[in-house]
């Protein structure tokens, strides 16, 4: 009798065990059904926005509709971060989706975007990511401005000059764009003169664009005639050289 019953007892505990091995594990796909952008591509100009739409089973636990985004480069327009958590919402069509909006960074290249149903502890193991191309964002105009119109010649006083890149569209350049300062006199010729450089009198340049699609030196005349004005030119170059992006201004010396 005894024997029956390990014998039923076993069978039992068998059949149990081959209940949950039958059990599939769901796929991503089966929680998160689609994962899609509204484009592909993004040009990398700090300012352009591409939609990241996650739908999600509208059959699935509506305890777990928050879905958290991540992305490699740029930033969510709603918060400035690279990381977010929405709640999903149901559309006019009936889905059940979460979106954000993707501002793209200064920096060409892949953006990786990826979408995770907050599922507490399984958190890792369904995420969908998709891929968006991060396109050159390229300089279309220069802008030179300085704190002050004018400057005492001989090293005796300073103006801080901004350049400012942009696209033609009006907005950033991307990052990585070289610029040029050079200074003329009233009748074009070179300026020279500072101790440190003879060929012109910048110091602190940083003339790379960043994040802020600008450049900047400090300028301080050495050796000018007082009451002329000068011209302070600036060019965007690459490899080869200046590459027809220019400005200029002008800036009037005292004593």
């Amino acid at each position: 009798m005894k024997y029956n019953k390990l014998i039923v007892l076993i069978i039992t505990l068998l059949f149990f065990e081959s209940c949950v091995k039958d059990e599939p594990e769901p796929n991503v796909e089966d929680i998160i059904v689609s994962f899609e952008s509204s484009n592909d591509q993004i040009l990398a100009d700090g300012t352009t926005t591409i939609t990241i739409t996650a739908v999600l089973n509208k059959d699935g636990d509506e305890q777990f509709r928050n879905v958290n985004f991540t992305c490699s480069r740029g930033q969510f327009q709603s918060n400035g971060e690279r990381e977010i958590t929405k709640a999903a919402e149901v559309d006019p069509e009936d889905r059940v989706v979460a979106t954000v909006t993707l501002v793209a960074p200064t920096t060409p290249g892949e953006i990786e975007v990826t979408a995770e149903v907050d599922l507490k502890d399984l958190k890792g193991r369904f995420i969908r990511t998709i891929a968006i191309n991060s396109a050159t964002s390229e300089p279309e105009t220069l802008t030179l401005t300085a704190n002050a119109i004018s400057v005492k010649n001989n090293f005796n006083g300073e103006i801080n000059l901004t350049g400012t890149l942009r696209n033609t569209a009006g907005n950033k350049v991307s990052n990585g764009v070289n610029v040029s300062l050079t200074t003329l006199d009233q009748n074009n010729n070179p300026i020279t003169g500072c101790p440190d450089n003879p060929d012109n009198c910048f110091r602190q340049a940083s003339l790379t664009s960043g994040s802020a699609s600008t450049i900047s030196a400090v300028y301080t005349p050495g050796n000018i005639a007082a009451g002329q004005f000068i011209k302070v030119v600036g060019n965007v170059v690459d490899d080869t050289g200046p590459i027809g992006i220019t400005d200029t201004l002008e800036v009037y010396i005292i004593e």
